[in-house]
């Protein structure tokens, strides 16, 4: 089940309005341990994450800090051998758990899969492209995953990382028509750039970025298409911010960035990562999003309490990133992007 709207609108209300802020949502790092070696992940694929004691701490804080929904990720969070106990403490705490993950694993804990309110599979793209990022896959496995998640009638959606390997408009066209054949919500997003990802781990020259004709040629064909597909998760106006992202050796931007670079129309008006939503890390350690780890906030939810944890990551001076889903749910609870949100809804719902 979703977050009742008025408990978002109650949030956004009380942050616009009287500047009390409380998040609704947290991504939580359970593990940085995978059983893939993708092309474009530099984390180190050897740790593990916090001890189930500890961990139990760290969601009984964001429960206290008013979460609603706990999106676990890794790694690959199916590796938990406590990934049971996890979810019981996230229910007991009255929040619903969510899960980013490789899909690999899934047909091997199905007994799981109705725990989440929502599961998202990270893929390379359809047919011949899985695999190409990502070592092993293959795709005839990650169709029998999403089967099984749509057998048990879980909210799914496909997200599709771009890099050098996988960039071609076949590769989009297929990611489009498959999702459409199988009314199924995605989103595509791209390798960071200013990050070493690499594909081919003993020619440290070869990278997995794009160059800057071939993304943009890209990203034109994705607008080009765009309202070719009703699942299709982020917005034409997030992707054109893309198109006009200045700098590719930038992955954020702060408001005087924004305005000496004149991109204004095309960057969100306000940042809401450390307002509305938080990233902890696999060892408890708090940032705004992920992107921001180590670098906003540093707080730990361990060892500081939940009011000076929330207060170091609630201002920052990030506007715009190069994460086009950051970007796209920061228009989204813009008051903006919430009035269409809300009309949508309206329109559905009394057939307007």
């Amino acid at each position: 089940m979703a977050i009742h709207s008025l408990t978002v609108l109650n949030r956004l209300a009380n942050g616009y309005l009287r500047g009390r802020y409380k998040p609704l949502f947290a991504e939580l790092s359970i593990t940085l341990k995978c059983n893939y070696d993708c092309a474009y992940c530099d984390q180190d694929r050897a740790a593990g994450g916090l001890p189930l004691p500890e961990l139990r701490l760290v969601i009984d804080r964001l429960a206290e800090a008013g979460v609603k929904r706990v999106s676990l990720t890794g790694g690959e969070p199916f590796l938990r051998k406590d990934l049971e106990g996890i979810l019981d403490h996230v229910a007991a705490r009255g929040m619903k758990s969510a899960v980013v993950t490789n899909g690999s694993l899934i047909l091997r804990k199905e007994h799981l899969v109705e725990r989440f309110s929502e599961i998202c599979i990270s893929l390379d793209g359809i047919g011949k492209y899985q695999g190409t990022n990502r070592v092993p896959s293959r795709f005839e496995d990650m169709e029998a995953a999403i089967d099984c998640v749509l057998r048990h009638g879980v909210p799914l959606k496909l997200s599709f990382i771009i890099s050098r390997w996988n960039a071609a408009k076949e590769n989009i066209d297929l990611i489009f028509d498959y999702c459409n054949r199988r009314k199924i919500h995605f989103l595509i997003t791209f390798a960071m750039h200013d990050v070493p990802y690499l594909h081919d781990k003993n020619d440290k020259n070869v990278l997995s970025l794009l160059d800057e004709g071939a993304y943009h040629d890209l990203i034109n064909y994705i607008l080009e298409i765009h309202d070719s597909s009703p699942y299709i998760l982020i917005s034409r106006k997030a992707y054109l911010g893309l198109l006009h992202w200045p700098d590719t050796r930038m992955m954020r931007m702060s408001a005087a960035d924004v305005s000496r670079m004149g991109i204004e129309d095309f960057s969100p008006k306000r940042c809401h990562y450390g307002k509305y939503s938080l990233f902890v890390g696999h060892d408890g350690q708090v940032a705004p999003c992920c992107m921001t780890t180590g670098i906003i906030g540093r707080r730990n939810l361990l060892t500081d309490s939940v009011e000076d944890v929330l207060g170091s990551v609630r201002e920052h001076d990030c506007l715009n990133c190069y994460n086009v889903y950051y970007t796209h749910i920061n228009h989204l609870l813009s008051w903006e992007g919430l009035n269409v949100a809300l009309m949508r809804r309206l329109r559905h719902t009394v057939h307007l």
